[in-house]
């Protein structure tokens, strides 16, 4: 055989296992969904001015309503840190005076749950809330409990808190 034919019948033979010789191939196909971790704070129209002086005895009062909406795989947990925590949160006045409080989260829709109902807020803050499902919509009440006493020393007492959403 000639040069030209042993080439030819090269070329030919290639050609043929490529268009014959392949019998499947694979295609990856996907794509992502963005995590929702969203948290609106509605405030009580009287979280900023809780009745402070009365019978010396703790008083409950919702001080603000918080809805969640995340489609976390494992859920989310709710925080709450308190400008004022040393060792735990106090209403604080501008001479220093304290008046010690304590948070409770309660669902309203019965998604969640409080996990630290009645907990003093520390310097590293505390959870309050947390669910471990997804495609969460909740919402619940924040609520103080604080004592109230015919003696406390006249000023404005006030905290700053920041609620956080977290993703588990």
């Amino acid at each position: 055989m000639n040069k030209k034919a042993i080439l030819i019948l090269i070329v030919f033979l290639s050609g043929f296992g490529i268009i014959y010789g392949a019998t499947g191939d694979t295609l990856t196909i996907g794509g992502s969904v963005p995590l929702i971790l969203e948290i609106t704070v509605t405030p009580d129209p009287n979280s900023d001015d809780l009745t402070l002086v009365g019978a010396a005895a703790p008083t409950t009062a919702t001080i603000a309503t918080i809805g969640i909406i995340t489609n976390s795989s494992a859920g989310w947990e709710l925080w709450v840190q308190s400008t004022n925590a040393t060792t735990y949160a106090s209403l604080i006045n501008a001479d220093g005076d304290e008046i010690p409080y304590t948070l409770a989260y309660g669902s309203t829709n019965g998604t969640g749950g409080t996990v630290n109902d009645g907990t003093a807020i520390t310097s590293d803050g505390i959870m309050l809330g947390e669910d471990s499902t997804v495609s969460t919509i909740e919402e619940g009440n924040l609520d103080i409990t604080y004592d109230q006493a015919p003696d406390y020393p006249a000023g404005y007492y006030s905290d700053l808190l920041t609620i956080t959403i977290r993703a588990k």
